[in-house]
């Protein structure tokens, strides 16, 4: 893997807590920073994968549920959970704030319902030819 140097600023105080506990797993404060870096962007590879995996499947819910919720929530918003309704509102905004009071950080789906499901797109790969 190749590597690049960089010199940054930070606070006494978390550089010194940094410090400790580099310290503490006998490495130096460049190895922790790279270690803790390294390991937050390969995590947010997987979180960013499971949580497009997670919305699939809550819009997979969403399309089974849909002549249902034209019955009973048509043109109101819901908001769905492990393939179940959680929340619905006229107010859009009303909702969201609900949502992010309710399950900051996970995956919800919001939609407005409406009488048909919006079509498949279909954009085909531009071709070149000489």
């Amino acid at each position: 893997m190749n590597t690049n140097a960089v010199t940054i600023k930070i606070p006494t105080d978390i550089y010194n807590q940094i410090s400790h506990l580099a310290e503490q797993e006998q490495r130096t404060v460049e190895e922790f920073l790279a270690e803790s870096i390294t390991d937050t962007f390969h995590k947010g590879d997987a979180n960013e994968a499971e949580e497009n995996a997670r919305m699939a499947r809550e819009e997979s819910a969403y399309e089974a549920m849909h002549d249902d919720l034209v019955k009973t929530h048509l043109y109101h918003y819901v908001a769905i959970k492990d393939g179940v309704v959680v929340g619905a509102d006229a107010d859009e905004l009303k909702l969201f704030f609900q949502l992010e009071e309710k399950y900051p950080n996970e995956v919800v789906l919001m939609r407005q319902v409406l009488p048909t499901l919006p079509p498949d797109l279909r954009i085909r790969s531009p071709r070149f030819e000489k």
